[in-house]
């Protein structure tokens, strides 16, 4: 069998394999920081849906005072003919109590925009550096691909060369042509 059938025998069965110091902890970092990002895009995720749960339980609350308000209200009209000067002061105490529930609603309508905002740019934040070390893995995986490929090429050429060596050598000891002692199958030049 020829080198250059053995060649093809070996690189068809898929017995060859190149293997590079440090490939697979390249790999175990990349895997271990993909995970880490997924985990704080996850956090990042279950804050904004916690403070959407906050805002619809905010507003539900508020609704809730809003329409209790309006029922003390008609209560009140309702008695305002019996009672009409407990009715002044009953009607002066739930105007003070709405007023006071519209500055809570603005407040709490502030706080939460505030927090949906801080959430937002939080998340933002999350992403566009897990987009800049997605890119930066990239170009490391893109890096060590590279030099494989060069290290292939290498070693492909160093083992035309020592092939070429070798026929040249077995092409004069079938001649029958006295083989040079000095002949180099070592590494190539």
């Amino acid at each position: 069998m020829s080198a250059a059938e053995r060649r093809r025998a070996t690189a068809t069965s898929g017995t060859t394999s190149l293997s590079s110091p440090g490939l697979e902890e390249k790999a175990a970092n990349l895997e271990r920081t993909r995970r880490e990002l997924e985990t704080a895009l996850g956090w990042a995720e279950k804050r904004i849906e916690f403070y959407g749960a906050v805002d619809a339980a905010v507003q539900l609350a508020i609704a809730e005072a809003l329409r209790h308000a309006a029922e003390i209200k008609a209560q009140t009209e309702k008695d305002a003919q019996m009672l009409l000067e407990k009715v002044a002061a009953e009607k002066a105490g739930l105007v003070e109590e709405i007023e006071a529930l519209h500055r809570q609603r603005a407040s709490l309508q502030q706080e939460v925009a505030e927090l949906r905002a801080k959430a937002e740019r939080e998340a933002a934040d999350l992403l566009s550096r897990a987009r800049e070390d997605a890119a930066a893995i990239l170009a490391d995986a893109q890096r060590s691909r590279d030099l494989i490929l060069d290290e292939i090429a290498t070693l492909e050429q160093q083992f035309s060369e020592v092939s070429l060596r070798v026929n040249r050598f077995l092409g004069k000891m079938a001649q029958g042509l006295p083989a040079e002692s000095s002949v180099d199958l070592g590494k190539p030049r």
